[in-house]
């Protein structure tokens, strides 16, 4: 089961999806990747019809390595 699953149940009973914190944490895992966040974009993009929110935090501190605006933290 993945994510596209989740969103195909959401919209077969006619509900709205949100995606809280979906970002990597550096310490637990690569950080988040390009690849990553450009697979979660396209999620985002495929199920505009049901998206009602996500959330992303930006932490800058490097260790947690999911900061999108700041130099070397998706590697």
């Amino acid at each position: 089961m993945g994510l596209q699953d989740v969103a195909d149940f959401v919209r077969a009973h006619k509900k709205g999806l949100m995606l809280p914190e979906w970002e990597l944490h550096g310490m637990k895992g690569p950080g988040d990747v390009p690849q990553y966040i450009e697979y979660m974009c396209n999620v985002f993009k495929n199920n505009a019809d049901i998206m009602v929110a996500e959330c992303y935090f930006n932490e800058y501190d490097f260790y947690i390595k999911c900061a999108l605006w700041t130099d070397g933290q998706q590697e």
